[in-house]
């Protein structure tokens, strides 16, 4: 589709934005790829040998028996544990709505253009244009520039350390508060899909008793209860599906340093996620690990400023 572009000097576009205008950014994060000097995922630009208009600056825990976890045939429609990567999404989900809500109304005007990439680039890095918005500052523009780009192609790539977008919350969320958050939330649906198991298999759950996952395996035991039948039966009805699995990855990111992976499970309800604790590299590394390209989004290091060719 061509590209119809005013003639008069308060619009006229650099020839390489005018070349590309239709083409909108879109990044994705490969959290294998790195750069040397931050750490933060390199770019890879979709499109085919697209030149971008804009370069963009980013910046042994248990030793009893294994308990072999049943089969997909043998599960059926059963109760099953939450993931991290599963929480961490919704988390994600709920930030990235803040941001399409903060520029929902500049994105639907944007929309009533022909070409809403130009009017974003005039509205924010054309200083020449009567659409320029010199009411606000330069990091707003950038801001607004990137994060409404961003829009055009869907929003799959927000940036979420906006200050402006969550100054009202005081400030964007970082990796280390989502990923808390997604602990808790995983803490909380982990304890409920354990009473509902064992309400399903009519097991009358002990007061307390503690859980522990075979790194091996990842069959989860119990420890803790004298019966051994019941603690066979709880173990049964725990070790379905992907369980084991995602309990497993769930301690790894909110066991304390130097404890044995394992949680306590008291009057109806699991040990609540230490809010408090600090998490060192190897803890964020694998926060990283587990929720999968989506932690870049929180880059402390992003650069909104980004600069026409």
């Amino acid at each position: 589709m061509s590209l119809i572009v005013s003639q008069t000097p308060v619009n006229r576009l650099p020839a390489d934005l005018v070349n590309n205008a239709a083409f909108v950014k879109q990044v994705d994060f490969d959290p294998v790829h790195q750069t040397a000097e931050t750490g933060q995922p390199a770019e890879k630009i979709h499109g085919e040998a697209l030149p971008r208009f804009d370069k963009v600056s980013i910046s042994a825990e248990s030793v009893a028996a294994p308990v072999e976890p049943a089969s997909k045939e043998q599960a059926g429609d059963i109760t099953t544990f939450t993931s991290f990567a599963e929480e961490f999404s919704k988390i994600t989900q709920d930030y990235s709505n803040t941001i399409r809500d903060y520029y929902a109304r500049e994105h639907e005007e944007n929309l009533t253009y022909d070409d809403p990439a130009v009017h974003i680039w005039n509205k924010y890095k054309n200083p020449d244009s009567p659409d320029f918005r010199s009411d606000l500052s330069e990091d707003e523009r950038a801001w607004a520039y990137d994060q409404e780009l961003d829009l055009l192609s869907g929003g799959k790539h927000l940036q979420l350390s906006n200050p402006f977008a969550f100054a009202s919350a005081g400030g964007p969320p970082t990796l280390a508060s989502a990923a808390m958050q997604a602990s808790q939330a995983c803490r909380e649906q982990i304890g409920q899909s354990i009473q509902d198991l064992f309400a399903e298999s009519d097991i009358e759950v002990p007061s307390s008793f503690r859980l522990t996952v075979d790194q091996n395996n990842y069959s989860i035991h119990v420890a803790g209860v004298e019966d051994k039948e019941l603690t066979e039966a709880m173990e049964q009805v725990l070790n379905q599906g992907s369980n084991g699995k995602n309990l497993y990855d769930h301690l790894k990111l909110t066991t304390p340093n130097g404890e044995a992976l394992g949680v306590d499970y008291a009057d109806g309800h699991l040990a609540d996620v230490d809010t408090q604790r600090e998490m060192d590299d190897s803890t964020l590394s694998e926060i990283k690990k587990q929720a999968g390209p989506t932690w870049a989004r929180y880059s402390s290091t992003y650069n909104p400023h980004q600069e026409a060719i």
